[in-house]
Protein backbone atom coordinates (compact mmCIF):
# COMPACT_ATOMS: atom_id res chain seq x y z
CA UNK A 1 0.00 0.00 0.00
CA UNK A 2 2.90 2.41 0.70
CA UNK A 3 3.91 2.19 -2.96
CA UNK A 4 0.42 3.49 -3.92
CA UNK A 5 0.74 6.64 -1.80
CA UNK A 6 1.91 9.89 -3.46
CA UNK A 7 5.25 10.07 -1.64
CA UNK A 8 8.61 11.18 -3.00
CA UNK A 9 11.72 9.22 -2.05
CA UNK A 10 12.61 11.96 0.45
CA UNK A 11 9.16 11.74 2.09
CA UNK A 12 9.60 8.02 2.70
CA UNK A 13 12.57 8.79 4.97
CA UNK A 14 10.45 10.98 7.24
CA UNK A 15 7.98 9.90 9.89
CA UNK A 16 4.27 10.35 9.52
CA UNK A 17 1.68 10.53 12.28
CA UNK A 18 -1.30 8.30 11.52
CA UNK A 19 -4.75 8.47 13.05
CA UNK A 20 -8.27 7.38 12.25
CA UNK A 21 -11.33 9.63 12.17
CA UNK A 22 -14.84 9.05 10.89
CA UNK A 23 -13.78 10.38 7.45
CA UNK A 24 -10.84 7.98 7.05
CA UNK A 25 -7.18 7.35 7.85
CA UNK A 26 -5.02 10.47 8.10
CA UNK A 27 -1.27 10.39 7.43
CA UNK A 28 0.32 13.67 8.52
CA UNK A 29 3.89 14.56 7.61
CA UNK A 30 5.59 16.54 4.84
CA UNK A 31 2.30 16.12 3.00
CA UNK A 32 -1.11 15.25 4.42
CA UNK A 33 -2.99 12.29 3.01
CA UNK A 34 -6.43 11.00 3.85
CA UNK A 35 -7.46 7.53 2.78
CA UNK A 36 -11.23 7.93 2.87
CA UNK A 37 -13.51 5.17 4.11
CA UNK A 38 -14.45 4.39 0.48
CA UNK A 39 -10.75 3.90 -0.42
CA UNK A 40 -10.27 7.21 -2.28
CA UNK A 41 -7.18 9.25 -1.40
CA UNK A 42 -6.95 13.00 -0.96
CA UNK A 43 -3.64 14.78 -0.40
CA UNK A 44 -2.35 18.18 0.62
CA UNK A 45 1.19 18.82 -0.64
CA UNK A 46 3.80 20.86 1.21
CA UNK A 47 2.38 20.61 4.74
CA UNK A 48 5.95 20.50 6.07
CA UNK A 49 5.66 18.33 9.17
CA UNK A 50 7.74 15.38 10.39
CA UNK A 51 5.89 13.25 12.97
CA UNK A 52 3.84 15.99 14.62
CA UNK A 53 1.47 15.40 17.53
CA UNK A 54 -2.09 15.08 16.20
CA UNK A 55 -5.48 14.14 17.63
CA UNK A 56 -8.84 13.35 16.07
CA UNK A 57 -11.69 15.73 16.86
CA UNK A 58 -15.36 14.75 17.24
CA UNK A 59 -16.35 16.32 13.90
CA UNK A 60 -13.85 14.16 11.94
CA UNK A 61 -11.25 16.90 11.60
CA UNK A 62 -7.72 16.67 13.01
CA UNK A 63 -5.86 19.02 15.36
CA UNK A 64 -2.10 19.15 14.75
CA UNK A 65 0.40 20.46 17.30
CA UNK A 66 3.82 21.36 16.01
CA UNK A 67 5.79 20.74 12.89
CA UNK A 68 8.16 17.97 13.81
CA UNK A 69 9.55 15.91 16.64
CA UNK A 70 12.88 17.78 16.76
CA UNK A 71 13.29 21.58 16.75
CA UNK A 72 9.57 21.57 17.41
CA UNK A 73 7.49 24.68 17.01
CA UNK A 74 4.13 24.88 18.70
CA UNK A 75 2.11 25.86 15.66
CA UNK A 76 -1.47 24.70 16.11
CA UNK A 77 -3.40 23.79 12.96
CA UNK A 78 -6.82 22.25 12.35
CA UNK A 79 -7.21 20.05 9.24
CA UNK A 80 -10.64 19.42 7.76
CA UNK A 81 -11.59 17.25 4.77
CA UNK A 82 -14.39 18.58 2.58
CA UNK A 83 -15.12 16.37 -0.44
CA UNK A 84 -11.73 16.29 -2.23
CA UNK A 85 -9.99 19.19 -0.44
CA UNK A 86 -8.07 19.31 2.85
CA UNK A 87 -8.32 22.76 4.42
CA UNK A 88 -5.84 24.10 6.97
CA UNK A 89 -6.83 26.60 9.67
CA UNK A 90 -3.95 28.20 11.57
CA UNK A 91 -4.88 28.37 15.27
CA UNK A 92 -1.80 30.23 16.55
CA UNK A 93 0.91 28.81 18.78
CA UNK A 94 1.00 27.30 22.24
CA UNK A 95 2.47 29.87 24.63
CA UNK A 96 6.03 29.47 25.84
CA UNK A 97 5.81 28.03 29.32
CA UNK A 98 8.67 30.15 30.61
CA UNK A 99 7.36 33.53 29.44
CA UNK A 100 3.68 32.92 28.66
CA UNK A 101 4.17 34.53 25.25
CA UNK A 102 3.53 32.93 21.89
CA UNK A 103 7.04 32.07 20.76
CA UNK A 104 8.68 29.13 19.07
CA UNK A 105 10.37 26.51 21.20
CA UNK A 106 13.65 24.89 20.43
CA UNK A 107 14.04 21.15 20.88
CA UNK A 108 10.45 20.66 22.08
CA UNK A 109 9.22 17.17 21.30
CA UNK A 110 7.11 14.34 22.66
CA UNK A 111 3.98 16.30 23.61
CA UNK A 112 1.10 14.01 24.59
CA UNK A 113 -2.36 15.13 23.48
CA UNK A 114 -5.89 13.87 24.05
CA UNK A 115 -9.25 15.09 22.78
CA UNK A 116 -11.63 15.73 25.68
CA UNK A 117 -15.37 14.98 25.51
CA UNK A 118 -16.16 18.65 24.79
CA UNK A 119 -13.76 18.81 21.80
CA UNK A 120 -10.97 20.68 23.56
CA UNK A 121 -7.48 19.14 23.57
CA UNK A 122 -5.51 18.35 26.73
CA UNK A 123 -1.72 18.49 26.26
CA UNK A 124 0.94 17.28 28.66
CA UNK A 125 4.70 17.22 28.85
CA UNK A 126 7.13 17.16 26.00
CA UNK A 127 10.01 19.49 25.51
CA UNK A 128 13.72 19.89 25.74
CA UNK A 129 13.71 21.59 29.13
CA UNK A 130 12.60 19.98 32.38
CA UNK A 131 10.17 22.83 33.11
CA UNK A 132 8.40 22.23 29.77
CA UNK A 133 8.15 18.50 30.49
CA UNK A 134 5.99 19.20 33.57
CA UNK A 135 3.55 21.50 31.77
CA UNK A 136 -0.08 20.79 30.95
CA UNK A 137 -2.63 22.87 29.07
CA UNK A 138 -6.09 22.73 27.55
CA UNK A 139 -6.50 24.08 24.01
CA UNK A 140 -9.79 25.28 22.56
CA UNK A 141 -9.60 23.91 19.01
CA UNK A 142 -12.18 26.39 17.71
CA UNK A 143 -10.36 29.60 18.56
CA UNK A 144 -6.85 28.47 19.56
CA UNK A 145 -7.05 29.82 23.12
CA UNK A 146 -4.85 28.03 25.65
CA UNK A 147 -5.55 27.51 29.34
CA UNK A 148 -2.33 26.68 31.19
CA UNK A 149 -2.81 24.18 34.02
CA UNK A 150 -0.75 23.60 37.19
CA UNK A 151 2.52 21.75 36.62
CA UNK A 152 2.46 17.97 36.80
CA UNK A 153 4.52 16.49 39.66
CA UNK A 154 6.85 14.67 37.23
CA UNK A 155 8.43 15.58 33.91
CA UNK A 156 7.13 13.57 30.94
CA UNK A 157 7.77 13.15 27.24
CA UNK A 158 5.88 10.75 24.97
CA UNK A 159 3.44 10.02 27.82
CA UNK A 160 0.15 8.17 27.44
CA UNK A 161 -3.08 9.98 28.33
CA UNK A 162 -6.39 8.47 29.41
CA UNK A 163 -9.62 10.45 29.94
CA UNK A 164 -11.73 9.24 32.86
CA UNK A 165 -15.53 9.46 32.93
CA UNK A 166 -15.41 12.06 35.70
CA UNK A 167 -13.40 14.47 33.51
CA UNK A 168 -9.98 13.85 35.01
CA UNK A 169 -7.05 12.81 32.82
CA UNK A 170 -4.46 10.19 33.78
CA UNK A 171 -0.93 10.91 32.52
CA UNK A 172 1.27 7.82 32.57
CA UNK A 173 4.60 6.59 31.30
CA UNK A 174 7.98 7.98 30.44
CA UNK A 175 8.77 9.73 33.66
CA UNK A 176 11.94 11.35 32.36
CA UNK A 177 13.20 12.57 35.74
CA UNK A 178 13.88 9.00 36.89
CA UNK A 179 11.19 8.87 39.59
Amino acid sequence: MLSDLPLSNNDKELRYTALQTRVGLWLIGPIVMVIKTNGDMVSLPAFGANEPTAVALPDGSVFVLGSNMHNHTETMRRLTLTEQVITVENKGELPNYLTGKNVKYKNRYGIAALTLADGRVFTAGGGGYSDDMKRAAIVDTQNGSVQLLPDMPHARTFAVLLALKDGRVVVAGDNTDGG
